[in-house]
């Protein structure tokens, strides 16, 4: 063997193994960085707020400015009562508020009273406002009204906001509080779904905005000034329903709401006085139906949405084919769908649009959140299992989170579903669910396996 090829066969040896040594780094090293849940946070990334003492699982989630994470949800010895618990950065339950971490509300009910706190944020005083519902009757859907409730610092309910700590509206058939923001003003913003006769049967869209101390702000008007009330309705008349699910306060001071629109997702932008921003989608609309062509009777909800950081809107939910006479409906699938700024359809989204994710037992979407590099994170449930799914910026599911895409996880053996997800200051993910079954709530936090 010649000099010179001798010399290339050893050239190639040493390519091949730095090949594979580096190969084997990079294996190394995105095993490191796999998806899991924080070992550092509770138990195993997991913490539970008093197992078997309260009324449900968290329906409402938020995290302060110190990272700690703030649960909402039914609570009291009857379920008539607000709760809110606070956990600390470590998992632990924050003992500085209220009564090992959780405080309740004081509502003056009956026996069959229902009160739920769907949603919660924090005021830069450190106070929690939460919304929801409360029903007297012990008819969640019906005769019910949207109940905003403070709790100070410490846990104790602040009951000079808006008269003994609650702010009550509602004097139509059925209100429900679905969710809260704030504003760059500190103002808070709710939104809710109501129903009455005096537009028909159909659900309407309910946006509220207060002042800090819980006042209805005037200036909310739609471009109305003789309305005072702080409240503006979102209605499509008697054949199509419109609810309201989520709302995002911009920093220019516009407001973006999503829902229902009859079968299809729904966003609206509105300017800061609550009238239509028409530059927006058509007339300050945009809807897009997500089970295709034509009528087909299908349940879709639209429950969540988020901002990515070029400004495009991904919205979540789920939808659901009737079946044989409605009487066996077919399994629910997740849907997302992705706006583009100016409400047009953003056609570079998985198809479309859009994208249908489905499992053999169903998946649902309750909640989304857009991690700084893009990645969308959806949690729901899927036949008893509390799901978290992760999907690239183009639609795709990413591979590279848990176990093909797809975090599942049943809590006591319980029926366990996950209501609500966000990305802290340090990139990771915190999803809040738990099991209404065990009256058990949780917090779940996610080292994500990308760089945030």
């Amino acid at each position: 063997m010649s000099g010179g090829v001798r010399d290339a066969a050893i050239w190639r040896l040493l390519v091949a193994a730095i090949t594979a040594l580096l190969l084997s780094l990079a294996a190394g090293s995105a095993a490191s960085q796999a998806a899991m849940p924080d070992p550092s946070f509770g138990e195993n990334g997991f913490s539970f707020v008093a197992p078997g003492v309260l009324k449900s699982a968290a329906y409402g989630m938020t995290i302060d400015r110190s990272g700690r994470v703030i649960l909402t949800g039914r609570g009291g010895p009857r379920g008539d009562q607000f709760y809110a618990a606070r956990i600390s950065r470590d998992g632990s339950p924050d003992a500085s508020f209220g009564d090992a971490g959780i405080s309740v509300t004081a509502f003056s009910s009956g026996s069959r009273s229902v009160a739920i706190a769907n949603a919660a944020t924090v005021q830069r005083s450190g106070k929690i406002v939460a919304t929801g519902l409360f029903n007297a009757a012990g008819r969640v859907y019906r005769f019910s009204m949207v109940v905003n409730a403070r709790f100070n610092f410490d846990g104790s309910v602040d009951y000079p906001f808006s008269g003994e700590g609650r702010d009550w509206t509602g004097n139509y058939r059925a209100y429900t509080g679905n969710a809260i923001t704030q504003d760059r003003r500190g103002r808070f913003l709710t939104a809710a779904t109501g129903s009455g006769n005096k537009i028909g049967w159909a659900d309407y869209g309910l946006l509220n905005r207060y002042y800090a101390n819980g006042e209805p702000d005037p200036t909310l008007n739609g471009g109305l000034r003789r309305r005072r009330s702080g409240q503006i309705k979102i209605a499509a008349g008697v054949k199509r329903q419109i609810t309201l699910q989520d709302v995002i306060a911009m920093r220019d001071g516009r407001i973006l709401v999503s829902g229902n629109y009859g079968a299809s997702f729904m966003v609206s932008r509105l300017r800061p006085n609550g009238s239509y921003d028409v530059t927006f989608g058509r007339g300050g609309r945009a809807a897009v139906d997500v089970n295709g062509r034509g009528p087909c009777g299908c349940r879709t909800l639209a429950l969540g949405m988020a901002r990515t950081k070029r400004g495009k809107i991904v919205v979540a939910g789920e939808s659901q084919r009737p079946g044989f006479e409605d009487t066996f409906p077919r399994t629910p699938y997740l849907v997302i769908a992705q706006f583009n700024a100016n409400g047009t359809r953003d056609r570079s989204f998985g198809r479309n649009g859009i994208v249908r994710f489905g499992l053999k037992k169903g998946i649902t979407a309750n909640d989304v959140a857009v991690q700084r590099n893009g990645r969308i994170v959806v949690v729901g449930e899927s036949d008893f299992y509390m799901t978290a799914m992760r999907f690239m910026p183009n639609g795709r599911i990413d591979r590279s989170f848990f176990r093909n895409g797809l975090y599942r996880k049943a809590v006591f053996g319980q029926d366990t579903l996950a209501r609500k997800v966000m990305i802290d200051r340090a990139g990771r993910i915190v999803v809040a669910g738990g099991t209404d079954q065990a009256g058990t709530a949780f917090a779940l936090r996610i080292l994500p396996n990308a760089k945030p």
